[in-house]
């Protein structure tokens, strides 16, 4: 009885697993519909991904000076990016290679804290122009991309976002506390994909991994 009972429940499991991948290959191919904007698109950001997590990049130009200085990162940059994600995920997975099936199963099913991901650049080198995929807009869908950006940090420190420290993975990079949870339906990919439809610039009707966003921006 209990072997029939196991193997049904990987049955059922492997099912459920099967018909989320189909999911998420499909949804991720497929553009959502957007209204024809007419602004002139003189504004360029860019999204980088490590096979893992895609983070959204804006020009510190781009920021207004208190969002710029409730970072207080710790070298001057040119360029920020942005990733939100799973807070043990985030900071046990730099890479694939060390993503493990424990990390992975409690980011996907278990209620857990969330984090900003911010690492600066002090320019574009010629590796970066190759990796960053460009995204041209306008100014009033930066705004928005911004906004979406920066609701995402918690705000509970008079001294600006609520780091943490120790977490970095370089000397160029810092971790935030912030709001919401990671699972599987909303992943750190998805971060950037609800950042995009709220801007209304044409990208994946939901993507949990990297390539639905990357696939729209190949153009």
């Amino acid at each position: 009885m209990l072997y029939r009972i196991l193997f049904n429940l990987i049955r059922i499991s492997g099912v459920l697993i099967t018909l989320y991948l189909i999911a998420a290959l499909v949804l991720s191919l497929v553009c959502i519909k957007t209204e024809k904007d007419a602004c002139l698109k003189d504004q360029t950001i860019y999204v980088k991904t490590n096979g893992v997590h895609a983070d959204i990049v804006i020009p510190v130009n781009c920021l207004s000076e208190n969002f710029v200085q409730k970072l207080q990162m710790p070298i001057k940059a040119q360029y920020l990016s942005f990733g939100w994600g799973d807070k043990n995920f985030y900071l046990n997975t730099p890479s694939w290679t060390d993503l493990s099936f424990t990390t992975a199963f409690e980011a996907l099913f278990m209620q857990s804290a969330s984090v900003m991901h911010v690492t600066a650049y002090k320019w574009k080198n010629k590796q970066m122009s190759t990796d960053w995929k460009e995204v041209k807009v306008c100014q009033h869908q930066l705004d928005k991309i911004i906004r979406h950006i920066y609701t995402s940090f918690k705000d509970e420190n008079i001294y600006g976002f609520v780091s943490i420290k120790n977490a970095n993975y370089h000397s160029t990079d810092k971790f935030f506390d912030a709001y919401g949870s990671y699972n599987c339906f909303y992943t750190c990919n998805t971060w950037v994909v609800d950042g995009f439809q709220k801007a209304n610039i044409p990208v994946a009707i939901w993507s949990p991994f990297d390539f639905g966003i990357l696939f729209h921006l190949s153009d």
